[in-house]
């Protein structure tokens, strides 16, 4: 079984594989690494199919309520504003982790 620290290591991969998956220049090499990385893992693909559930009902909540979808633009605001205060760029996960299976 993997330890809370393998797992948040693990959420933390898929949530910058959706990112990269989901950005504009993602690549086909990218896809090919993503793929890699899902195939070498059975916690990566319950992590990452985990993450894109809760992204979809966060969605869904933004669109049938009006205060979430108002909080959400304006923390993406407020990040814009200050990118010190945001999220760091975000990467792909580095080859050797994508093939790694711990």
């Amino acid at each position: 079984m993997d330890s809370e620290g393998e797992m948040d290591r693990t959420n933390e991969e898929a949530a910058k594989w959706y990112a990269r998956l989901h950005a504009p220049d993602c690549s086909l090499r990218d896809r090919e690494e993503f793929d890699l990385w899902l195939n070498a893992n059975p916690q990566h693909e319950r992590a990452f199919r985990k993450l894109e559930g809760l992204l979809r009902a966060m969605d869904a909540l933004g669109a049938t309520d009006p205060r979430f979808a108002e909080i959400a633009e304006r923390a993406l605001t407020d990040s814009a504003a200050d990118p010190s205060d945001g999220p760091q760029a975000i990467t792909a996960p580095s080859k050797a982790s994508a093939t790694d299976e711990s």
